[in-house]
């Protein structure tokens, strides 16, 4: 049952690909061929040719026309027929009602009724065509099919009464009414963009347009595209529990040592600066003493965020551990880091992180900076050098900051 259920499936996909494809073809052989054609009369719903031999022009036309009512009559195409039937209305400077039944007749579709009356909804719009274009190419159809000619109706019509139309066909000549009869439509309100891009068109489209093998293979496209959703979602989530610590929202050490090995790699290969910084928090025993454990976990959330901010975006800020955090600065040497420490301090030192029993709380960082160069070309190295310069400023008193070159001294 799996099996004959997934061919189904295939079959129907490939059945809206082949449809696709061949839509597109014409589409876009039709912006080539366009300003070649010879003039050509639809009227009775039949092309002629200019010349007695049929035309390639005419079996293209002929063969398009075929594709896009059998693409109708299974439920597609329709907004896409409306909006190109209303941007072909619009391009019709006409002046009146009775300038757009010229056009009408000019172009095959006639004869041609036009009406103006207050109905149940307020003023309606009521055009009357004996038979459109689409409905002569389809005798057998479920619901009104000229989508087309509601869209150049609408668009003839919103150039005359100068406000917004969108006719909608409520009987077909192709579903063995007497005549296409359309009615202006209240559209509900839409978002201006939709209403811009679709021209009204998602208005004027009746709920059972879908065919019940559309809505068929609309199901299976949205089950397959759900759980593609949810299988990225679902990795995304755990790539990130990888390298994000669960507490700051920063990244983690595992992530840290990997950004050290690649921009230490990147930093040789072009031969430009890195420097990282190893800080940790002045006292945090006392806080978590005095504070409480909760308190103190809100301060390293807090400072993580504050160091996410005062870096820059090719910048990565780390929890090394416990209260220790360190930043990888790209493309910086020893003085560009040395301001970048000295933002941070300057920011805790104007701050207040946290708020116990009506006193403001002010912390402070000491911060160990080390430089790539020859003598240290190995991340174990580098970050070595920088940890090394934290304990010395750690051991120099609180908010200072230590170069590595100065650690040995």
């Amino acid at each position: 049952m799996a099996e004959k259920s997934s061919l189904e499936r295939l079959e129907l996909l490939g059945r809206l690909s082949s449809i696709t494809e061949e839509l597109e073809s014409i589409a876009k052989s039709a912006g080539k061929s366009a300003k070649q054609a010879p003039r050509m009369d639809f009227a009775g719903g039949k092309s002629v040719s200019v010349g007695k031999e049929p035309s390639l022009v005419r079996m293209f036309y002929e063969a398009s026309r075929s594709i896009v009512v059998k693409n109708l009559l299974a439920g597609r195409c329709a907004i896409d027929c409306y909006v190109a039937g209303k941007t072909m209305g619009l391009g019709f400077a006409v002046k009146n009602h009775q300038h757009l039944m010229k056009v009408c007749r000019t172009l095959g579709m006639g004869p041609l009724i036009f009406k103006e009356a207050e109905g149940p909804q307020g003023h309606q719009i009521v055009v009357e065509l004996k038979k459109g274009f689409t409905a002569s190419f389809a005798e057998t159809a479920k619901h009104p099919i000229c989508y087309f000619e509601a869209g150049f109706l609408s668009g003839l019509t919103e150039r005359v009464t100068k406000r917004r139309v969108d006719l909608q066909e409520m009987s077909c000549a192709g579903a063995g009414a007497k005549n296409c009869r359309f009615v202006s439509s209240q559209a509900p309100p839409e978002d201006e963009k939709v209403r811009a891009r679709t021209k009204g068109a998602v208005a004027i489209l009746p709920m059972d347009q879908y065919s019940e093998e559309n809505v068929r293979l609309l199901t299976t496209l949205a089950a397959h595209a759900l759980t593609a959703i949810e299988n990225t979602l679902l990795f995304e989530k755990a790539k990130r529990q990888m390298v994000i610590d669960g507490l700051t929202g920063v990244y983690n050490h595992r992530y840290f040592q990997q950004a050290v090995r690649v921009e230490l790699k990147r930093a040789e290969r072009h031969r430009q600066p890195l420097a990282i910084l190893m800080m940790d928090v002045d006292r945090f025993k006392r806080v978590n003493d005095v504070c409480g454990h909760p308190q103190g976990d809100r301060l390293l959330r807090m400072v993580g965020r504050v160091l996410t901010t005062l870096v820059r975006d090719i910048d990565v800020v780390a929890r090394y551990g416990g209260d220790e955090f360190a930043i990888v600065l790209p493309q910086t040497d020893a003085s560009g880091a040395a301001v970048v420490a000295s933002r941070i301090l300057g920011w805790l030192a104007k701050t207040h992180l946290l708020r116990h029993r009506g006193k403001n709380i002010r912390v402070s960082m000491s911060i160990g900076i080390a430089v790539r160069s020859k003598a240290i070309h190995e991340p174990s190295l580098l970050i070595d050098s920088a940890d090394k310069a934290l304990l010395r400023a750690k051991r120099n008193g609180q908010g200072q900051i230590v170069l590595a070159a100065e650690a040995g001294k």
